[in-house]
């Protein structure tokens, strides 16, 4: 492994040293995410024979009980409801009994004896498959198909858009509300279970705007904030409105995962208004450190995705957008990402940049107790 060290008395038991003398839990190695900034926790992490007929290498790599086969066998995805001790890495149910499936948590199947994994899960359901279809280079949805999606005027003009995550809250991205102007809640609207600008099903003021205390303008670094509507949403409107899912701190989306990017902005970049119709377009996962490459300092709290040849992207005006991921149990959807940033729309090697809400499950949590 030339110069790199996997582990050093710098560092306390079952973390490993990155090349800089930084300090990250093991289990953060070769998750696809560059926590040691210069890259050095994800060297080395092909997917070796060596993992896979190595049990107990297999039990601390990520690839081990994230829902996906990764080696012939299928050994990586064995013993993942076995009760282990928890920790940060494993998935706990309400009786505080902790197992090794990372996404458990409305994936369709029943992991916890209490059935806590798969309680309150009246969230990211739609009537649409969604099947292949090729915001810019993307296509009309349906009315209905994205009954998350939500447009926020400032105004009375489209502004930002955000994710219905229950009956009263929306997810959206920090940078909309910067400046006093914008962080004041009574200039918003929020336009609920719309396909065509100006035809909403259901129409709110903002009671309150909750931006995150760690937010950073110059980077966008924690780019994510909570809406409070000041009326709820009807049950008799669920056929056109619902919560999507939020994922749980252990979730991981993998390099190349298809998922999807809906809103109403612009196009092309070069447009100055956006889209009457609500558009969506497939992207893929971008490899953590690949992007980094790109862009520069990509923090645990961002992922990419888009199209590396260009063509798929968000733009001007998807700004807090959903980044819609789909659970390969029953095909529920989780709000992977929130559109936050990025170098142009639709240019080739420079994908899109989102807000990684797992990252934020507890934050979430801990404003919104209610939450699916």
């Amino acid at each position: 492994m030339g110069g790199g060290k996997l582990m050093n008395a710098s560092c306390p038991l079952g973390s490993f040293e990155c090349y800089t003398g930084l300090c990250v839990r093991q289990a953060q190695r070769c998750d696809g995410i560059n926590d040691c900034f210069d890259e050095s926790d994800e060297l080395f992490c092909d997917v070796s024979k060596e993992i896979c007929n190595t049990s107990i290498l297999t039990q601390q790599h990520s690839l081990f009980c994230d829902g996906i086969i990764d080696c012939e066998d299928g050994q990586d995805e064995q013993s993942c409801t076995t009760s282990i001790p928890c920790t940060n890495n494993t998935f706990k149910c309400k009786d505080n009994i902790c197992f090794r499936k990372r996404n458990a948590k409305c994936d369709g199947i029943v992991d916890c004896l209490d059935r806590s994994d798969e309680s309150n899960c009246s969230c990211g359901s739609t009537k649409y498959s969604h099947k292949l279809h090729r915001i810019v280079g993307g296509s009309d949805t349906q009315e209905g198909e994205w009954p998350w999606q939500v447009s926020l005027l400032y105004g009375g003009i489209a502004y930002c858009g955000a994710s219905v995550i229950s009956k009263e809250w929306l997810l959206s991205a920090a940078h909309c509300f910067q400046g006093n102007r914008l962080s004041d809640p009574r200039t918003w609207i929020a336009h609920l279970g719309m396909r065509t600008k100006g035809k909403a099903k259901f129409i709110s003021t903002v009671r309150r705007i909750i931006v995150h205390e760690y937010y950073n303008s110059r980077n966008h670094d924690y780019d994510i904030a909570l809406l409070q509507l000041s009326t709820p949403w009807l049950d008799t409107m669920r056929w056109l409105i619902q919560p999507i899912c939020i994922p749980p701190t252990s979730y991981r989306v993998h390099t190349g995962e298809k998922c999807w990017v809906t809103g109403w902005g612009q196009k092309h970049e070069a447009d100055d208004k956006g889209s009457a119709i609500l558009q969506k377009a497939e992207v893929e996962i971008v490899d953590q450190t690949l992007c980094h490459s790109t862009y520069g300092l990509i923090t645990a709290r961002m992922l990419c995705a888009g199209v590396m040849s260009g063509k798929r992207d968000s733009c001007k005006g998807d700004s807090g957008g959903p980044l819609s991921c789909r659970s390969k149990g029953d095909g529920k959807w989780f709000l992977a990402g929130i559109v936050s940033w990025g170098y142009g729309c639709g240019r080739a090697n420079f994908p899109g940049v989102y807000t990684r809400v797992s990252n934020f499950a507890t934050w979430i949590h801990k404003h919104v107790p209610t939450v699916f």
